[in-house]
C-alpha cells in the first residue's frame, strides 16, 4: 500500500503545476480568514450548528486561531484549551479532559478521551503526537460521548478535521526552519479532475536534533522526524452520492518520552540534569501506519445516510534505557515491538429536515488485533484481540421557539482475549498466561436547553461513559485484567455569542467509579482499579474583536479532581528520604483524598493577536500565554516521611509568540515564531522506580521562520 499511495502522490504532483498554476492567473486572490470571532459552526452533534447552540461544553479552533495561538501539533491542544492536558507515557499520548485520563498503555488499552480524525476513530496512540497538517478546525468536547460518535468515551472527544478536495484548484505550501536543526516542508494541493471527480495531496516531512542530548557525547538522544502523505479522491457519483477514498502513510520518530534522567534517589551514577540522559541503549519510538478510509454519504433529502469504513495497520517500535546509566543492564532494557491491525465500520442515519426533531442514529462495529514482541529479562510474546459492537440515537426536539429537549442513548458490547506466551522459535510458542472479559452496558444522554434571547442560552445536561476493561501486558506475570471504568457527568451551562464577541461557561459534578489505573510497583508494571473519585470544577472562554486589528481570546478551568479512596497503590519509595542518594524500594501507599495525575486544579491561557494592513501587506503580531498550576504529569508518589508528594511539577506559564508578514495579493507569507520564549524549565513526564526517581522536561526556548504560499 505505501509504494501504491506513493505512486498516486507522485502523479499528482506532476499534473498539480501543470493544471492548477496554469489557472492561477484566472482566480481572484483568496482573502485572509477575517471572519467575526462570534462566527464559529460546529459538528459536535454531527450536524451543522452555531457553537452557542449545542447544549456541550466545547471549544472550537478553526486554522486561523490554532495558526495565531502557535499550536502546531497534537500536543499544543493542552496550551489553547482550558482544563485540557495532553501528555505522554513513553511512546503513547493520552489526552486529559477535566482530570478524566488514563496511564494505562499499550495494546488493547484505548485513552478515555476520544480522537477523531475526519469522523474516523484513531484508538493507537502511539502516533498522536503528530503535527498539524492541513488542518482547519479543531473542536475539544468535555464529558462523556457515546451517543453521537462511534466510539464510547468517558473524558470528552478531540474532533481534527483536514481539508477535503476541492474542485477548484489550490496550492498551499510552506518550509520552515529553526532551533534543534528543525525542518519542516509540507505541501497541499487540490483540484478538479473533471465535473464529479476531484482529488487532492498533502505532503509533510519535519525533522529535528531535538533537545535532549547524551551526557558523555553531547549527541541528540531524542531526534525526532514525520513524514506523512496523504491521498483523498472525492467523487460525486449523483447529485444524492458522494464518495471519498483516502489513502494515508505516516511515519513518526520520536523518543523523547523514553529518554528519562534520574534526578533524585538514583541506583547508579548518571546524569542528574535536565535533558541530559545517560544510556547505555539508545531510545527509540517509531511508528509507521498505512491507512485506508472510505466515507460514503448518500442524500435522501429529508435524511442523511452516512457510511464510514476504515483499515489501519501499525508497526511499532520501542526501545528504552530504564535504569539511567551508562551500565549495561538486561533487566532494565525494554523492547516492545507491535503490530495492531484495526478495521472499524460505522453506518448512521441524520435527519435534515427544518422540523421539530433532529435527530441520528447509528451503529459500529471495532475490532483492534494486536501482537507485541517484547523483552524484559526474558522474551515474551503477547496478543490481544478487542472486538466491540454499538448501537446509538440521540435526538433534540424543539419544543418551541424557546425549549429544546435532548435525549440519547448507546448501548456498548466489549469482548477481549489475551495469550501471552514465550516464543521458542523454531518450536510453537508455549503459552504462559491467557483471559478473556465480556461487558455490556448502556450509558444515556439528556439535556435540556433554554434559548433566553436569539444569542443567548442556558443548558443542563446528564451524561454517562463506559471503558471496558483491560489486560496487563507487562512479561513474566501471571494475567491481570482491570475492571471497566464509569463516569456519570453533571452540567450546567451559560452560552452567549453577540457580534464581535462571545462567552461560554459551565459547572459540572463527575461521579468516576472503578478507576483504571497503572502503577510501577518496583519491578514490574501493576494494573488496578482505583476504588473512586469525584471531580467539579468550572470552565470559561471569552473571545472578543476589541477592535478592528485587535483580537482577544481568554480562557480558563478550575478542576477539582480527587481519589475518594486509593488504597495500597503500588509504587516506590526512598529508603531513607533525607538522603537524596538513597535508594527507592517497593512501597504500597494510600492514595485517598490525593491530587488525580494530569488534573491542574488551575489552567488558563490568553491570545492577544494584532493585525494591520500596509502597502506592502498584512502585518500580524500575536501571543498565546499558557498557564498551569501545580500537578502530577504521570503518576503520584508520597515521602514516606513527610507525606508530601515529591513527583509533583510546580505551576508554571508557557509563552508563544509569533510574527506574520503577508503579501497584498494574500499569496506570500513569511512568519517569525517563538515557542517557550521564556525558556521555563517544566517536566512534562515522572515516574518512580528501584533505579530512581526519573524525569523528562518540556521543550525549551524555541525560534524559528516559516515561509508559505498559497493560492
Amino acid at each position: 500500500m505505501k509504494r501504491a499511495l506513493y505512486a498516486s502522490a507522485a502523479l499528482v504532483a506532476v499534473l498539480f503545476p501543470g493544471i492548477a498554476l496554469a489557472q492561477a492567473a484566472e482566480q481572484e486572490p483568496q482573502p485572509a480568514d477575517d471572519s467575526s470571532v462570534s462566527e464559529l459552526i460546529v459538528t459536535a452533534q454531527r450536524r451543522s450548528e452555531k457553537l452557542e447552540d449545542v447544549p456541550i461544553s466545547m471549544v472550537a479552533m478553526p486554522q486561523a486561531r490554532l495558526e495565531a495561538a502557535g499550536a502546531q501539533n497534537f500536543l499544543d491542544i493542552s496550551k489553547v484549551v482550558p482544563g485540557v492536558s495532553i501528555n505522554r507515557v513513553g511512546a503513547f499520548t493520552q489526552p486529559a479532559i477535566r482530570g478524566v485520563t488514563t496511564k494505562v498503555a499499550g495494546l488493547g488499552a484505548e485513552n478515555n478521551v476520544a480522537v477523531y480524525v475526519d469522523g474516523f476513530y484513531r484508538n493507537n496512540s502511539v502516533g498522536l503526537p503528530s503535527d498539524f497538517a492541513n488542518v482547519r478546525q479543531v473542536e475539544v468536547l468535555r464529558g462523556p460521548q457515546g451517543t453521537l460518535f462511534g466510539r464510547n468515551a468517558t473524558g470528552g472527544a478531540i474532533l481534527i478535521t483536514t481539508a477535503d478536495p476541492s474542485f477548484s484548484p489550490t496550492i498551499n505550501a510552506k518550509a520552515s526552519y529553526g532551533s534543534h536543526d528543525e525542518s519542516v516542508v509540507s505541501f497541499y494541493g487540490s483540484m478538479g479532475l473533471t465535473d464529479r471527480l476531484a482529488v487532492d495531496l498533502s505532503l509533510y516531512t519535519r525533522e529535528s536534533d531535538g533537545w535532549i542530548t547524551d551526557q558523555a557525547s553531547g549527541r541528540p538522544t531524542n531526534p525526532q522526524a514525520q513524514h506523512n502523505a496523504r491521498v483523498k479522491l472525492l467523487f460525486q457519483a449523483t447529485d444524492d452520492l458522494t464518495l471519498q477514498l483516502t489513502l494515508e502513510h505516516s511515519e513518526v520518530t520520536d523518543a523523547t518520552m523514553t529518554n528519562y534522567t534520574f534526578y533524585q534517589h538514583a541506583r547508579l551514577p548518571g546524569a542528574r540534569d535536565p535533558n541530559v540522559t545517560s544510556v547505555s541503549v539508545h531510545p527509540t519510538t517509531k511508528a509507521m501506519a498505512n491507512a485506508v478510509y472510505l466515507k460514503g454519504v448518500y442524500d435522501f433529502g429529508s435524511v442523511k445516510l452516512t457510511s464510514l469504513t476504515s483499515y489501519r495497520q501499525e508497526r511499532d517500535r520501542i526501545i528504552s534505557d530504564l535504569d539511567g546509566s551508562y551500565v549495561f543492564t538486561a533487566s532494565a532494557t525494554s523492547k516492545y515491538f507491535d503490530r495492531p491491525e484495526t478495521f472499524t465500520q460505522e453506518i448512521n442515519l441524520g435527519s435534515q429536515s427544518t422540523g421539530p426533531l433532529d435527530w441520528v442514529a447509528g451503529v459500529y462495529f471495532f475490532n483492534d488485533d494486536g501482537e507485541r514482541t517484547q523483552t524484559l529479562q526474558t522474551s515474551n510474546q503477547a496478543q490481544i484481540t478487542t472486538q466491540a459492537w454499538a448501537a446509538y440515537a440521540d435526538a433534540s426536539w424543539h419544543v418551541n421557539d424557546k425549549l429544546t429537549l435532548t435525549l440519547g442513548g448507546r448501548y456498548s458490547v466489549e469482548e477481549k482475549q489475551f495469550v501471552q506466551s514465550t516464543p521458542l522459535r523454531p518450536a510453537p510458542p508455549t503459552k504462559i498466561v491467557e483471559g478473556e472479559g465480556d461487558w455490556n452496558s448502556f450509558t444515556p444522554r439528556a439535556a435540556i436547553r433554554y434559548e433566553i434571547s436569539e444569542s443567548q442560552s442556558l443548558y443542563a445536561s446528564y451524561s454517562q461513559g463506559f471503558k471496558s476493561g483491560v489486560f496487563n501486558l507487562t512479561p513474566n506475570i501471571t494475567v491481570g485484567l482491570a475492571d471497566p471504568e464509569k463516569l456519570t457527568a453533571y452540567e450546567v451551562g451559560y452560552k452567549i455569542a453577540r457580534p464581535g464577541w462571545y462567552l461560554n461557561s459551565s459547572v459540572f459534578y463527575y461521579d468516576y467509579a472503578d478507576i483504571q489505573v497503572s502503577s510501577y510497583n518496583g519491578t514490574t508494571t501493576v494494573l488496578t482499579n482505583a476504588a473512586s473519585s469525584t471531580i467539579y470544577g468550572a470552565d470559561l472562554e471569552f473571545a472578543a474583536d476589541l477592535t478592528d486589528e485587535f483580537r482577544l481570546t481568554l480562557g480558563g478551568a478550575y478542576t477539582h479532581a480527587r481519589y475518594d479512596e486509593f488504597l495500597n497503590s503500588p509504587t516506590s519509595a526512598p529508603t531513607n528520604p533525607a538522603n537524596p542518594l538513597s535508594l527507592n524500594a517497593t512501597a504500597f501507599q494510600d492514595w485517598s483524598g490525593n491530587q488525580m495525575i494530569r488534573a491542574p486544579d488551575w489552567t488558563a491561557n490568553a491570545n492577544l493577536t494584532w493585525r494591520r494592513d500596509f502597502a506592502i501587506g498584512e502585518i500580524s503580531l500575536s501571543g498565546n500565554l499558557y498557564y498551569s498550576s501545580e500537578y502530577a504529569p504521570s503518576t503520584d508518589a508520597e515521602d514516606p516521611v513527610t507525606g508530601e508528594r515529591r513527583l509533583l511539577q510546580p505551576d508554571y506559564t508557557l509563552l508563544t509568540l509569533n510574527a506574520r508578514w503577508t503579501s497584498p495579493d494574500s499569496h506570500w507569507t513569511v512568519t517569525l515564531y517563538g515557542r517557550n520564549v521564556t525558556d521555563t524549565e517544566y517536566k512534562i513526564g515522572t515516574d518512580t522506580t528501584t533505579y530512581g526517581d526519573w524525569a523528562i522536561y518540556g521543550e525549551p526556548a524555541t525560534f524559528g521562520v516559516i515561509l508559505g504560499y498559497s493560492f
